[in-house]
């Protein structure tokens, strides 16, 4: 729908009436900054102050939306009962998302799951309510796997997104997350480095490297040295704080002299690691 078409038709109505902003603001109940965004077209009134709107420019809602395409889906909506589907071809939902309650978003994407595309998905995502997104979301999931659903990560709840992250860690491996990793949370992000630190060490997990937490970062970078030496931090030394690889690097070469240590020179004091070994 044409936001700015709507918008300029709504302040030509307005003029007509000789209405202030304000005045037409008291009538709906809106604030007057409202009907300044919906005149420049910056946003649309929601579906239920559409009627009301058209009643006070004494105007109908195929008047006030211009007659556009969508304007028939839009007064299907107004004039249906509660939890009654209405059955909007997406391209029509997609451009008059903005204006529905969530409950009108989610029965009309149900009346029509069975061409529900991923690119539909991901348009209609921030109208849906999380609880039937996340439903849908396991069914493109179940059907065709993680790649799909990137652009709808940022719509899911970390409870969600946590478990999507255990199973698909599990059949896939930790390189499967690399997309998702970002919008996981710490605690999720943690758990998974630690198994996968168990398994494998370091050596599949710089995708997560610049999401670690800095304790569970030094945690086990402390057991991977204990484990397999100092040069086994290579991979994740540039995001360990100095201080921390700095003592690292002086245990290592008082232990096992300085060819240990010598991997790791770009990211410590090496001055100062042999002065203090002198």
């Amino acid at each position: 729908m044409d936001m700015k078409k709507v918008g300029k038709q709504i302040a030509k109505l307005r003029k007509e009436k000789q209405f202030t902003q304000m005045g037409v603001a008291d009538k709906l109940g809106v604030t007057y900054q409202a009907i300044s965004n919906w005149e420049r077209g910056e946003t649309m009134p929601d579906i239920t102050k559409l009627p009301e709107l058209a009643e006070v420019f004494g105007v109908t809602i195929d008047e006030l939306l211009v007659n556009q395409k969508e304007t028939a889906a839009v007064k299907q909506l107004i004039e249906e009962k509660e939890g009654e589907s209405v059955d909007i071809p997406f391209e029509e939902l997609k451009s008059i998302a903005p204006i529905l309650t969530v409950d009108q978003v989610d029965l009309s994407v149900n009346t029509n799951t069975n061409t529900l595309q991923a690119s539909d998905l991901s348009t209609l995502a921030p109208f849906l309510s999380e609880a039937y997104l996340e439903e849908l979301v396991e069914e493109f999931y179940q059907g065709s796997g993680l790649p799909d659903l990137v652009k709808l990560f940022p719509f899911l709840s970390d409870e969600y997104l946590s478990k999507l992250a255990e199973r698909e860690y599990a059949s896939n491996g930790i390189k499967a997350l690399n997309s998702l990793v970002p919008f996981l949370s710490q605690e999720s992000i943690d758990a998974i480095a630690k198994m996968e630190f168990t398994k494998t060490g370091f050596r599949e997990m710089s995708s997560f490297f610049p999401f670690l937490n800095e304790n569970c970062m030094e945690e086990l970078s402390k057991q991977s040295y204990e484990r397999d030496g100092l040069s086994s931090l290579c991979s994740v030394a540039p995001f360990l704080e100095e201080e921390f690889l700095q003592e690292l690097a002086e245990d290592a070469l008082e232990k096992q002299g300085f060819s240990e240590i010598q991997p790791l020179l770009p990211f410590i004091d090496a001055d100062k690691l042999i002065k203090a070994w002198r």
